[in-house]
């Protein structure tokens, strides 16, 4: 299982999306990457399969996940990802569409 208990940031994004993100900023922030990612089953009103990888963003642990399941309780699953992230809060989880807000944050030391 990851070490979540640093994590700063969640990012809701499949991997083409993260992918894009990536290509988009790894030449404006610090990005490094951890290959070790791992998936989880939550439970909720259906099982959920959730795909976990940490990412440092100019040092500060961000958490991308993606459900991949067929059926997903996305609710479940938010609320097993603020549960297993001690840092994280709810206004701290985006999507990939507003993860410039999240650069930002950790640009301006919000973190």
């Amino acid at each position: 299982m990851l070490n979540l208990k640093n994590v700063k940031y969640a990012v809701e994004a499949n991997s083409f999306e993260a992918t894009q993100l990536w290509s988009n900023w790894n030449k404006r922030v610090e990005w490094e990457d951890n290959r070790s990612g791992v998936g989880v089953s939550v439970e909720g009103r259906v099982n959920s399969f959730v795909s976990l990888l940490i990412t440092k963003i100019n040092n500060v642990e961000v958490l991308f996940y993606e459900a991949t399941s067929v059926l997903v309780d996305h609710k479940a699953v938010e609320d097993w990802v603020l549960l297993h992230c001690p840092l994280l809060t709810q206004g701290k989880m985006k999507d990939a569409q507003n993860f410039p807000h999240i650069v930002h944050s950790i640009e301006r030391g919000e973190t």
